[in-house]
């Protein structure tokens, strides 16, 4: 498979067409991912706020971050960190206990959105305990508003792993969503159903989002055909597999690999 750089998960007939505010779900790679595509759109010449809506660990490669809580002009803050960088990160406050940095709420996203309007926002919307999967609580994702892409991860290293609390987040819940029993297998077809659900990965995404699934760890052994395989059994979103560490993906479903040029291998409706 041909692989490609990760902005061709934003790829259309018009070419890459990056959203104006994308969420990142699921598990298994997502705050990796954010800094990855912000980096490909910050080289596009774009300016982008990498964010949380829950809770999210310091950059680790020198990007500003912007404390909104205290600030008496959020907004303000934000616009001069984008004068002086290509990419920031915004966040309320340092959490200590966690060595996490607290999220921003969907309303002040709306706002920043609004008042930025060149600018392009990565969300991290989900929590996952750093497991490889997971499936949402009642209270999960908490989704910014206007959203316009949402992209939902999943780590390939779940598969063949046992579904309990040890190895996925919220084991109960995924085992719900793929009619599988505690202890079973994680299999390809338990990452379509998670998909597929609708108190899947994509719970509560509103009418008219673009809806992407980002399978992860695409280069360990056996990763590409697992992806594959669930990616055929999910007929209602586009899949990609790849690395968010490598920075390359490769599209499995018709509607992915058409908006790249590609004759599809697959005839699933996307």
């Amino acid at each position: 498979m041909k692989r490609w750089p990760l902005e061709a998960l934003f790829a259309g007939s018009g070419g890459v067409a990056f959203p104006r505010m994308t969420a990142l779900v699921g598990a298994g790679g997502k705050t990796t991912l954010m800094y990855a595509l912000a980096r490909r759109m910050a080289d596009a010449g774009r300016r982008v706020v990498c964010t949380t809506t829950t809770k999210i660990f310091p950059p680790e490669d020198g990007l500003p971050v912007v404390l909104l809580e205290g600030a008496a002009d959020p907004v303000a803050a934000v616009h001069d960190a984008l004068s002086a960088a290509p990419c920031v990160v915004a966040a309320g406050r340092p959490l200590p206990d966690v060595r996490k940095l607290d999220g921003v709420s969907p309303r002040m996203l709306a706002v920043l959105s609004a008042a930025l309007p060149e600018a392009l926002f990565l969300v991290e919307a989900d929590g996952a305990a750093r497991k490889p999967l997971k499936a949402p609580a009642a209270h999960e994702p908490v989704l910014p508003e206007p959203l316009g892409c949402c992209v939902a991860v999943v780590g390939l290293d779940s598969v063949g792993q046992p579904l309990d609390d040890g190895h996925v987040h919220r084991s109960a819940l995924v085992c719900a969503a793929a009619g599988q029993e505690p202890g079973s297998p994680v299999t390809p077809a338990t990452l379509a159903c998670l998909v597929e659900h609708l108190e899947g990965l994509f719970r509560n995404c509103p009418a008219g989002c673009r809806r992407l699934v980002f399978a992860n760890k695409g280069d360990g052994p056996g990763a590409l055909d697992a992806a594959s395989e669930a990616a055929a059994l999910s007929r209602s979103v586009a899949w990609f597999a790849g690395s968010a560490a490598q920075g390359w993906c490769v599209p499995l479903t018709a509607g992915a690999q058409r908006a790249l040029g590609m004759e599809p291998f697959r005839d699933l409706p996307c």
